[in-house]
């Protein structure tokens, strides 16, 4: 299996690999970088790769060794009594990784930062494996609307562009028939006038054999 992941940034290809995702994309240095991402949404389109991408590329285990590293920075920020024991953040790493590996780096640091702003409800001196998996659960809920909001919101704009497009065909066509409809009148008039001339002139030829 490869060691390394391709990812896509705005202006070019970056390789990381199992070192460079624990430190490049490490919580101390890859939070100044997403401090913007503030909503479901913006981390959802962050330009960072899925769990499920470095699994496939580097491995189960080094994925979970990262995100061991975000638990471990939760255990120091919220400096709690009974922190999470090693064992609690092996099994944590373990779990989100096999059950929300649709998200992204940007995802996974928006959960651990609403949960040190206080964000996921009232942290006292302890934190439980339920409660860090319950926080998971909330935001791929709340990422599942938002991802169901976009793609009506895509639908609507999509269904207005073709209604414009209807209108516009529609416009053209009323055009096209009024064009033909008068085109058709001239020519009517024209055949009309020209048969009136023929027959005058026939008249006239037939006058003046009978006055001869």
């Amino acid at each position: 299996m490869s060691n390394e992941l391709v990812k896509k940034e705005p202006r070019e290809l970056a390789t990381i690999t199992s070192n460079e995702l624990l430190t490049t994309y490490a919580p101390n240095h890859i939070k100044r970088e997403l401090r913007r991402c503030t909503t479901v949404a913006k981390a959802m389109s962050a330009p960072m790769p899925k769990l499920r991408d470095l699994v496939s590329t580097i491995g189960e285990r080094a994925v979970e060794a990262y995100l061991k590293l975000w638990l471990i920075d939760l255990n120091n920020i919220l400096d709690l009594k009974k922190p999470l024991s090693e064992a609690q953040i092996d099994d944590l790493a373990f779990r989100i990784c096999d059950k929300y590996r649709t998200l992204n780096i940007a995802e996974i640091n928006l959960v651990f930062n609403r949960a040190k702003n206080g964000e996921c409800g009232g942290i006292l001196d302890r934190v439980h494996v339920p409660t860090v998996m319950s926080w998971f659960n909330d935001f791929f809920n709340e990422r599942c609307n938002v991802a169901a909001e976009q793609s009506y919101q895509n639908h609507v704009q999509a269904k207005s562009a073709f209604s414009h497009l209807d209108r516009t065909i529609d416009r053209r066509v009323a055009f096209l028939e009024t064009a033909k409809t008068k085109h058709d009148k001239e020519t009517t008039r024209a055949e009309t006038k020209k048969r009136v001339a023929n027959a005058q002139k026939q008249i006239k030829q037939d006058t003046k054999t009978q006055g001869q």
